[in-house]
């Protein structure tokens, strides 16, 4: 008998060029031959305009690139600070993943900021993403308590926080 082969999702993956320096994966076919070698059957993307530029015009850009594409799940990137941020045309039964910036983007990742944004896609089980230098373990342990049903994902963890967040996660 034969196992099938574990199917990988990379929750970490962006598209495009970061607008502060000309690195970044610009074609999907790009990131496709990358993850391919890897073993990584699928993937949330998310726009590189989004972290230092604008969220709005990375988001649109997302959504086209990502039209008809079933392998790419897009994460959106939202900005509570900020309307519009390029979602409003999708229903929160669209939106599986958002990514927060709160120190590049300028706002507190207090549940009182981020309330009207999250608590729709957290009654849905969606994925929120906040990158471990964007926010606290203290912030962490508020978003999980005010949203329980929220799934956080912690990216660009690093050994010296993992004591920190394996006590987070019990």
């Amino acid at each position: 008998m034969t196992q099938e082969p574990t199917s990988y999702i990379d929750a970490n993956c962006t598209l495009g060029r970061f607008p502060n320096h000309d690195r970044g994966i610009v074609e999907l076919k790009d990131l496709a031959t990358i993850l391919d070698a890897l073993g990584v059957a699928r993937a949330l993307v998310r726009h590189a305009l989004a972290q230092h530029a604008s969220p709005e015009e990375a988001n649109i850009a997302l959504a086209e690139t990502l039209r008809d594409h079933p392998r790419w799940t897009p994460c959106w990137v939202v900005n509570p600070a900020q309307t519009p941020n390029g979602l409003e045309t999708l229903s929160t039964d669209q939106i599986r993943a958002v990514c927060l910036y709160p120190k590049l983007h300028g706002y507190p990742p207090a549940p009182w900021m981020v309330e009207p944004c999250l608590a729709p896609l957290a009654e849905r089980g969606a994925l929120a993403l906040v990158e471990v230098d964007q926010s606290s373990p203290s912030d962490i342990y508020t978003l999980c308590q005010a949203f329980p049903r929220l799934r956080i994902v912690v990216l660009n963890t690093g050994y010296r926080i993992l004591g920190v967040l394996s006590r987070l996660m019990a």
